[in-house]
């Protein structure tokens, strides 16, 4: 079909105009472009100049350090649920060491050796012109039977030592300082005492009845004493008085249960620099 000549001359006009808008266009589309990079450019200097990045930062790491804090004491705490569980593996042993030689041996084997008798011992050897006069009858029924009481209560006791009811065997022993002071079971009955103090961390009560005994050299659990004494010291980081004891333990009592303990104590302390 044939365009007219007029259609032919407004191509060439409409065309340009076409471009003309394309290219108006384009250029609005690049200046939108243009701004909207100036405005992102102008944000991120602002951020700068308001010093948000670097709070950020010192924020980030205070973080950090708080974090490394924290896991170093988690370290320190571990450390010392450690070393508890060492101390109360030391206490328990030690007890349970105990505890296992008398099953052995039988409790008579931890109780007082028995009395002298002189006057006895004089009839026997020299005859009775030598012998010293026998004690009223009365008293010595008496004392027979305070000595009698005195071991039932000190065996009571001492089986719930063994039980493991410490609160019920403290008083039981007690009972046999209280009732039957003069008694020969008095002076196993402090020691089990302080025992039953001592295995369950009570350190100063049980230091106070162990030095009753130390006090004493002439006590039969004077040495026992004397090692508790060091341990109490060691438990409570007085490592020169620690030391001092055990090694009063370990000289005075050579050869002995109690001073091969005080000599691995020692050991342990050099190993550990105290």
């Amino acid at each position: 079909m044939m365009q007219s000549a007029p259609a032919k001359r407004l191509r060439p006009g409409l065309f340009a105009v076409a471009a003309t808008v394309v290219g108006l266009s384009l250029g609005i589309g690049q200046a939108t472009a243009d701004d909207d990079l100036e405005r992102r450019v102008e944000r991120m200097e602002r951020l700068l100049d308001s010093g948000a990045l670097s709070d950020l930062a010192n924020r980030q790491e205070r973080l950090r350090r708080e974090v490394s804090e924290l896991v170093g004491q988690m370290e320190t705490l571990q450390r010392d649920m450690d070393e508890l569980r060492r101390q109360q593996r030391n206490l328990f042993e030690d007890l349970d060491d105990r505890l296992m030689e008398l099953e052995q041996a039988g409790v008579a084997a931890q109780e007082p050796d028995v009395p002298d008798t002189p006057a006895l011992d004089a009839e026997l050897e020299g005859g009775p012109e030598d012998a010293t006069p026998p004690e009223d009858d009365d008293a010595m029924e008496a004392a027979a039977d305070d000595d009698g009481d005195a071991a039932d209560a000190y065996s009571a006791a001492f089986d719930l030592l063994r039980d493991g009811d410490y609160r019920r065997a403290a008083d039981g022993f007690r009972d046999v300082l209280d009732n039957h002071p003069d008694s020969d079971y008095a002076d196993n009955a402090r020691y089990w005492l302080a025992e039953t103090y001592y295995v369950v961390r009570d350190f100063d009560e049980a230091m106070e009845h162990f030095q009753e005994i130390v006090d004493d050299p002439d006590s039969g659990k004077h040495a026992d004493a004397l090692l508790k004494a060091g341990y109490i010291h060691y438990e409570r980081a007085e490592w020169d008085h620690a030391r001092t004891r055990l090694e009063q333990v370990r000289d005075d009592y050579p050869d002995s249960t109690v001073a091969n303990l005080a000599g691995s104590r020692l050991e342990q302390m050099d190993d550990q620099g105290r």
